[in-house]
Order: C-alpha cells, then structure tokens, then sequence
C-alpha cells in the first residue's frame, strides 16, 4: 500500500476529505473501499485488512529520570506528574492515547517510582516497568528496560504537553515530531533528508531548521533493528550518558525515520518550572498547593531571621554611556588576548557549539593537578551568575531561608523565590577596624 493510499483510508475513516483522487480510484479499484447509495466511501473489509500491519501496538512513556533542573519541586515529585492545565503530563498522555484507540500503555519509571504507582488504580491495562539503572545511565536504558515490548510502537517522554491530541490509532511510516525555528536553537537539528524523506544528519544546535520535539513513533522494523543495536551495544561505555535520540542519530544510516512537521505551538517539551509557569502562569498554584498538602515539617529549631525587610539596598546596573571606571560591571578592559584571537578565527562551527566529550576539559585537568582535587569533583562555568544559580538549584527546599547581606546584588533574591525559598536580610555595619555584620536579629 502506498502512503497516499493510506492516507486516503485514513480520511474515510475519520470521515474526512480526500486529498487525492487519484489515490482513492486506485483504493476503490483494489476493492479496499466502496460507494454507498449516496456516492460516500467506506471502508470495506479488505481495506481494514490493508491498514492492519500499520495497526499501533503500544505507547512506552520515559518517566524515570531526575529533572534536577526542576528542583526543589522534583525533590518531592517527578515531573511527569506535575499539573499543567487539569491534568498531570502523563495523565494527559494516557488519555490522548486511550481516546485514539491505544490501549496498551508501558510506563517506564525510576526515580520516586511508588509516585506512579497511584496510577495502576486508576488505570488498570497501564503496564509499569521499573528502570532499575536509571541513576546509571540516560534514558537509553529506559527502552533497554522496556525493549520486549517495541513494535508498532510511539515512544514518548513524559514532560511532553499536547494541546490537540497528537496520537493516531494506525500510523504508516516512523517519525518524530519537529517544529521549525528562523532563530538559533539549540536542539537537535535536522541537517539532511535523503530522496524518501528519511532523516539522514541531526547535529545539536542550528538555525532555520526543524528540529526535534514531541513524540516518535517507530514501525515495527525500525523497533527490531533499532532493539538489535541496542541490545549489542548497550554495555559499551559510551552508552552510559546517552539519549536514545543521540543512539538513533549514531546509527542513522541504518534507521529510517521520516519527521512530521508541525506548527503547533502548544506542542511543548518542558525541562524546567521556569518554562511551565511561562506556558502556564497558574502552575504556581498547584506548587503552592502541593507545598501545603505535603508534609514538609523541619522540627530542628531554627533561628528566626529578618524576612521582611523592606528598606534594602541594591545594587543595579544603570544605563551609562561611560568609558572609563567600569570595574563594577566585572568588564575585561584590555581586550582579548591575541592567542585567543587565533583560535577562534580558526575554530569551525561544530568548535563553537558541540563539546569534545573524547577529552577531559583541559582547564579541570591543571586545577585537578595543582589542588589534588578529581576532576569530577571540579565544577567550571563561564560566569558566576549560573554558578549560583546551579548551587541553589542543588541545595534549596520550599521554604528554606537564605542570609543575605545588604546592600546585596538582587539577583540572590530573585534566585531563591524561584526556588520557593526566603531570602532574609542582614546589615554590613561600620566596625572599629573594618565593616562588620550585624545578624543579631
């Protein structure tokens, strides 16, 4: 059957219009549809029997990862069952592909698992498979745990949002869903198509390019030889921090896989709070309510600090057209070194935006060596507002309190509410000798 002739089906029987007639002579000729009295098509049997070696066996959704970037919410709940808009994100998902006809319904968890198993009440075909290498390795291993069950298959992350149900019952050819961006993202990009439409380049970063977002669908024998591969090389080392995505793209030569374009806005892939309350300004609700629900009871005596401070001094950065006197906005003023200089002039693109992961950062490597720290233990970045954005990130709990000298920067606070933290005050007072601080409140 050709993909027209499928498609042409597929309207019939979603009792939409044709796209091309041609097709639906071909369809009618072949016995797989038939007229009724009033000229409308249907469907006959022998075309039922066509469409069902496209028949969608399953949905396997990912669901054991961390999402440390949505920390300190995902301290206490996996992302997957974050509220946005009624529905947790993978009720959602269920029931968008229960409503298009797909039953059986696989869900891969790890990380606070019992969280989902709440859900086996509710839904009693859910299928839930246990990820017990989910601290280990990236979410390959979610798909090592769940591969017996790939075959007409979509596979689905669990921080995928639909607005308009993405799903289909039969679905003809593999794919994955792509949005196109004028502007530089940095998501991985389709670079080439071969004379089929298959994907034939994804690199990491581009512009005026689809790139990849949503769910993938996988036919029968691309699931047989992309589980063939996998299950050959799952031991390697280098599988151990790899996306199934980044293993598809490895071995693109072999797999084919089409894309289907989409415009859909509302087709978001969330990978932190911060994106969510932008999407969904009410998501601050449910966290609050979540907060409030849950016990989170520190019974260690704390020290009261002052929380409501309303007369605090920041600093701000100004507009000024000044050129000189401008180490407070941290500037290197001599320029760039001529060494420097050299190499960018000579880097290449892939240089300038994908990491050489076959080499230790050589900077960590000289730190590593000089204060006899591992390099894994070594944490760089190109500037210390991520710096602390990334500690607090790492540390901060709903309703922690943070000491914050004054004047102090404004980021600091804007950083902790973020995190549903409080920021307290205190002064930097003059001392005998040198400046001194008060925290005796």
């Amino acid at each position: 059957m050709t993909e027209k002739e499928f498609d042409c089906l597929m309207a019939i029987r979603r009792n939409e219009e044709i796209a091309d007639g041609q097709s639906a002579k071909a369809c009618l000729a072949a016995g797989l549809i038939e007229q009724d009295g009033d000229g409308a098509y249907k469907v006959t049997p022998k075309g039922m029997e066509a469409l069902a070696p496209y028949k969608v066996d399953n949905a396997i959704i990912m669901a054991a990862g961390r999402s440390r970037r949505c920390m300190p919410l995902s301290n206490y709940l996996p992302k997957g069952l974050f509220e946005i808009k009624g529905d947790t994100m993978v009720e959602r998902q269920i029931k968008q592909l229960h409503d298009a006809g797909v039953r059986q319904i696989i869900l891969v968890v790890g990380y606070l698992k019992e969280k989902y198993y709440e859900l086996k009440k509710k839904y009693k075909d859910l299928i839930i498979i246990d990820n017990t290498e989910w601290e280990e390795k990236n979410n390959i291993s979610s798909l090592y745990a769940a591969k017996d069950y790939l075959k007409n298959s979509y596979v689905c992350c669990s921080d995928n949002w639909f607005a308009h149900n993405v799903y289909r019952d039969y679905v003809y050819d593999s794919y994955y869903a792509a949005k196109f961006s004028d502007e530089f993202i940095n998501e991985d990009c389709v670079k080439a198509f071969d004379k089929n439409g298959y994907m034939r380049e994804v690199k990491r970063g581009g512009e005026k390019s689809w790139y990849i977002i949503g769910e993938s669908f996988w036919r029968k024998d691309f699931s047989d030889k992309f589980k063939e591969l996998m299950v050959k090389e799952y031991y390697d080392p280098e599988m151990k921090y790899m996306l199934w995505d980044h293993f598809y793209a490895k071995h693109i030569d072999v797999l084919n896989m089409k894309i289907r374009k989409t415009d859909d806005k509302e087709c978001k892939e969330f990978d932190t709070t911060e994106e969510i309350i932008e999407f969904n300004p009410s998501f601050k609700e449910f966290v609050n309510q979540f907060f409030q629900e849950e016990e989170f009871v520190n019974n260690t005596q704390r020290i009261q600090y002052l929380s409501n401070y309303t007369d605090v001094k920041q600093y701000s950065v100004v507009g000024t057209e000044q050129t000189t006197g401008r180490m407070h906005v941290n500037e290197n003023l001599f320029g760039a070194s001529p060494k420097a200089l050299e190499v960018f002039h000579n880097a290449t693109m892939e240089d300038l935006c994908l990491y050489d992961l076959t080499r230790e950062d050589e900077l960590a490597v000289e730190i590593s060596k000089e204060l006899d720290i591992p390099t894994e233990k070594i944490f760089i970045h190109s500037g210390s507002s991520d710096v602390i954005k990334t500690i607090m990130t790492l540390v901060l709990n709903k309703d922690d309190v943070v000491l914050i000298s004054t004047p102090a920067w404004n980021y600091y606070k804007s950083v902790i509410e973020l995190h549903f933290a409080k920021a307290a005050y205190y002064d930097v007072v003059p001392g005998k000798t040198s400046y001194v601080f008060d925290t005796k409140e």
